[in-house]
Order: structure tokens, then sequence, then C-alpha cells
């Protein structure tokens, strides 16, 4: 509430410079986790982006999931997570976004009372090492085995480009259409006219130092290997004998632009748009110009964009189910080896 803004960014100060960090809170914490990771072992999903992710990226930030693994959690310390802390957890290495309504000039004075007293430690914050890409060469099929599920999950794709800024309305409006939305022709083929799942998108997810390209599904287990040929036959057609045409490509423009003022819903809607922006570095201007991005990118732009990161020869697959009934067929379509792996991306 306004009338507790002095009072809320002083507990805030008091949260981000002199937290307890108990060994008690630690423990709670990581039975919490530890409990919550073991649960996620029955989520396909997640167990195939986990290893799909480390695949790929290795064992560096990109290819390590943020929720840790069970072994992270269960060596983690109290003076760990301190040190992390003093390291990470820093002014200079912290920016402030506040959506309010109140001017700036009534706001200032109280965060110089309060968060302004702030100290970090001495010396550089931390700094994000490069991740270390393999991107895959020829095809590679992967499965995890999940004995007596009644659905796999699959995941297609490839390292992605990291973020730019000149490049990313440009790369979002080539996947649009592909997978994108309802109407992409992933979605259109797997569900709409297959029926073998509720949903199948594609998505390039970029981060400021490198990022992913995925499609994937939740499909019934006795049309797993069908639905690798779909994929395969959506995503070497859109960068092969059927590129992107018009019609499609202009309904993507639409429904970016019709689905922006949903991001806004809300303060908290407002506020995350600012964050991003600020946490990437984009330029000035940036979430006003959304718009006017859109508008910049014709179709032969996104079409390009597509094919810098769309190389249909060159695809990981993952396969999170139960191989026993689903393996076989798989196996027939001749993508490669078929490599079994545990939870974690591993042999």
């Amino acid at each position: 509430l306004e009338s507790n803004l002095a009072e809320s960014l002083d507990l805030l100060q008091q949260v981000v410079a002199h937290p307890t960090l108990g060994k008690a809170d630690l423990q709670r914490l990581q039975g919490d986790r530890r409990n919550a990771l073991v649960a996620a072992r029955d989520n396909l999903p997640w167990v195939a982006n986990r290893v799909f992710g480390r695949l790929l990226y290795g064992d560096t930030y990109l290819g390590r999931p943020d929720v840790g693994t069970l072994d992270d959690v269960a060596a983690l310390r109290p003076a760990d997570v301190k040190a992390w802390h003093r390291a990470a957890w820093r002014p200079d290495n912290a920016s402030l976004v506040i959506v309010t309504r109140l001017s700036q000039e009534a706001v200032l004075p109280i965060l110089e009372k309060t968060l302004g007293t702030w100290k970090g430690s001495k010396g550089k914050p931390v700094k994000v090492q490069a991740a270390s890409p393999t991107p895959a060469k020829g095809r590679a099929l992967y499965w995890v085995d999940r004995p007596g599920a009644s659905q796999s999950f699959v995941i297609v794709g490839n390292i992605g480009p990291a973020f730019d800024p000149a490049q990313s309305m440009a790369r979002a409006l080539g996947n649009h259409p592909l997978g994108g939305q309802f109407t992409s022709r992933i979605n259109l083929n797997l569900r709409e006219d297959k029926g073998y799942t509720y949903g199948a998108r594609s998505s390039l997810d970029s981060e400021q130092r490198g990022g992913l390209f995925t499609a994937s599904a939740s499909v019934k287990a006795d049309t797993t290997a069908a639905s690798i040929v779909e994929f395969l036959k959506e995503l070497e057609g859109v960068v092969g004998g059927r590129p992107l045409e018009q019609a499609e490509f202009d309904a993507a423009r639409s429904s970016l632009l019709q689905g922006y003022a949903g991001r806004f819903e809300g303060v908290g809607g407002v506020l995350r748009q600012f964050a991003s922006a600020d946490a990437m570095n984009l330029p000035p201007g940036w979430v006003a110009g959304f718009a006017a991005r859109v508008d910049a990118v014709d179709l032969a732009a996104a079409q390009a964009a597509l094919s810098t990161y769309l190389v249909p020869a060159n695809l990981a697959i993952v396969v999170v189910g139960d191989r026993a009934p689903a393996g076989p067929a798989v196996e027939a379509l001749r993508l490669g080896p078929l490599v079994s792996l545990a939870d974690e991306g591993r042999p």
C-alpha cells in the first residue's frame, strides 16, 4: 500500500542487505526442494526439457537445471548460501524497477532513506561464465525410459542463437506461424489433423549468452514414432519446399500485436515488462516500441531469420516415455542409434 511504502521498503532493505540465512530455514527449504525434485520425476515434460538442456549445454549454467539436483541440494551448507549472497546480492549488481502512481519526487526521498543505505561487499560482482554448447551434428536420438507411461514427451531441436535485439522480432515472427500459436503448422498437424496430442508447439528461447530452439509435445505413446515423423516433416518443410506464406505470416503478426496488451494486465504485468527489459540491457523505448518492431519485419525477413537457426539435418531428439511398446517403431525410423539416458541426461 502507498501509505506503507516507507515501512515496506525498509523491510525490503533488511531482507536484501541483512538476511539471516539460518541453518533451520535452509534445512526446511532443502526438504521442500528435495520433495519437489522427487515428484518432478513423474513430470515427463520437465524431465525432457532438463535432459535436452544438459545434452546441448553440458555442465554450464544453461545446461544445469535452475532448481538444482538432489546431490546439489544435499551438499548445500549455510556458509555456501551466505558466500553467494555476499558476492551476488549487492547494490552495484542490482536494478530497482518501480510501478506506481506516485511521482518520482515523492518516491526518491523514501528510497534514499531505505535502500539508499544498502552497502555491498567489496570486490567485483559475480560474472556468469559463458556457456559452452555442444550443438547436435546430424540427427541424434535419446530416450529416458518411463515404464508404464501412457504418453511420451517428445522434444526435437538444437542450439539456438543468443538474444539479439536487432533480430529478436524477425526470429519470433519466423517461429510463430511454425509452432508459436494454436493455429501454427505444428499444432494444426499433430493436434487438429492427426489427433496425436492436445497441443504441440515450437519455441526459440534466447538468453544473453545462448539459446535453444525446440519443437515439442506430449503425445499418445503408440503415436511416438509417427509424431517424430510429423515434427520432422514440418521442420524440413518450413525451410525447404513449404516456406512461410503471406497469409500465415500476417496472422502471426496480428496475433503478436493483439496479445501484447495482455502482458500489461495489473501492476505486476507492467513491472515484469520493464524489469525484463532492464535485465536484458535493452535500449530505451524497448517496451513502447513493440508494435513498431513488429511492423518493421516482413515475410522475407522472418523466413531468413528462421533459416538461420533451424537446420533440419542437425537435430537432437529426446523422448521420455515407455520404451518397451514405443521404442521399436522409433528405432525403425533409422534416425540414428537410440541412446538411453538417465533423468540427469547422463548415460
